[in-house]
């Protein structure tokens, strides 16, 4: 299996970059935090809370029949609506 290529960023500079274009979740405040970084990803973490609790997280990655690499990746996080 051939060795994956270095991530582009530092998590430093992927931080910086997303507080820019994402300011209402990536702030002081969010509770987000990047852990890890990869070619091609990353592991985000949020922080507990008590009141996000009913966070949903998918995940989903694509590859041609027979290929390590992706072809489509998508993440997504919902809101679940509390029970009453």
């Amino acid at each position: 299996m051939d060795e994956m290529a270095p991530a582009k960023f530092t998590i430093k500079e992927l931080e910086r970059r997303l507080r820019a274009e994402f300011p209402e979740m990536f702030h002081t405040r969010s509770g987000y935090a990047l852990e890890e970084l990869w070619h091609g990803g990353c592991r985000v973490r949020k922080h507990f809370h008590p009141r996000s609790l009913r966070l949903a997280v998918a995940e989903i990655g694509m590859r041609s029949d027979g290929e390590e690499e992706l072809v489509a990746h998508a993440t997504g996080t919902y809101a679940i609506p509390a029970v009453k």
